[in-house]
């Protein structure tokens, strides 16, 4: 679940370091919004003379949270820390490659996007 005024790490090289969430899209009226939703942010931490500027509004998604991911065959998955992508207002991605691992359910909606990045890692390699 992601809610509103959370703060994530950056899992790319865009330049941010931490990232926090100002906006929920998809179903925000329960108050939180779900793996694979695009939520607007707002770059607090940056690296010098990068893509990313403080202050500026962007659009993030979750690749990992720190809750327990149920899914419909029973598996369950902990993600250990929240990480997020950054992509600009276009849906452009902003870095070049993405560390560390990102969950399914996160992956099906940058697969509808044509510049998804190509270097995400599968948690599980079912799909």
């Amino acid at each position: 679940m992601i809610h509103k005024l959370m703060m994530f790490r950056c899992a790319d090289n865009s330049g941010a370091k931490f990232l926090k969430t100002i906006q929920l899209y998809g179903k925000p009226s329960k108050g939180f919004t779900k793996l694979g939703n695009f939520v607007r942010v707002i770059a607090k931490r940056v690296s010098f003379d990068k893509k990313v500027k403080r202050k500026k509004h962007y659009l993030g998604l979750a690749l990992t949270t720190k809750a327990l991911i149920t899914r419909k065959d029973g598996s369950q998955y902990y993600g250990g820390s929240r990480k997020m992508i950054v992509f600009n207002e276009t849906y452009k991605f902003q870095g070049t490659r993405v560390y560390g691992y990102a969950l399914k359910e996160s992956i099906s909606s940058v697969k509808t996007i044509s510049k998804a990045p190509k270097s995400l890692k599968y948690l599980n390699k079912q799909l």
